[in-house]
């Protein structure tokens, strides 16, 4: 008969299928997934600002202290200004402080140039900065070696770097010690003044 295939016979019962529970499994999951979120908030609350959180440089910890007001943070900071303007931004004793203010200390490996690494980029200023001295004064100074540097954030970074050079032209063939202010934004580099260190005969 048509259709037979299609419907029940009458001497035919239906079967019913139990309704389906949802698996203990994906019930344990929901329940660990809100005590995972909860925790997670909570971790959130307690976090403390990256600001705050000090970074260790050669076994010693470096503080954050640009926004701090506290008593020794207060007497650090006087201190380092004070450095920084009689060496006109030159020498700072970084041994001495425990926080860092608005000014970076080259050695803490700052990350400032995507296309270079630190020691590429500070060659290549100090290159700069010898072809500028070289050009103004006549002279032939050859590199011989990093010394220090300090970096001040701005729009791009100004450089206050110190190195060692030997002038060719001098009868003189000992190494002397030079400063150099340098800016550089992205690509963008300018010598904006390079002598020898003022305390030098």
């Amino acid at each position: 008969m048509a259709g037979d295939g299609d419907s029940l016979r009458s001497d035919e019962t239906a079967i019913e299928y139990p309704v389906q529970k949802k698996p203990k499994i994906e019930e344990a999951k929901a329940t660990d997934d809100a005590e995972a979120k909860e925790e997670e908030k909570e971790e959130e609350e307690e976090r403390v600002p990256s600001h705050l959180i000090p970074f260790n440089f050669r076994g010693k910890l470096i503080y954050d202290g640009l926004f701090l007001d506290e008593p020794e943070c207060n007497r650090q900071r006087d201190l380092f200004y004070k450095q920084f303007e009689e060496s006109e931004g030159f020498d700072v004793d970084w041994d001495s402080f425990d926080y860092t203010f608005n000014v970076i200390n080259y050695d803490w490996d700052p990350d400032v140039d995507c296309k270079r690494t630190n020691k590429e980029l500070i060659e290549l200023l100090i290159h700069l900065a010898i072809k500028e001295h070289d050009e103004e004064y006549g002279t032939q100074l050859k590199f011989v070696e990093y010394v220090s540097a300090l970096l001040i954030p701005c729009k791009g970074y100004n450089f206050h770097i110190t190195f060692l050079a030997i002038d060719l032209n001098s009868s003189i063939q000992e190494p002397k010690s030079y400063q150099a202010k340098v800016y550089k934004f992205r690509e963008e580099i300018f010598v904006k003044m390079v002598r020898v260190k003022p305390t030098q005969s």
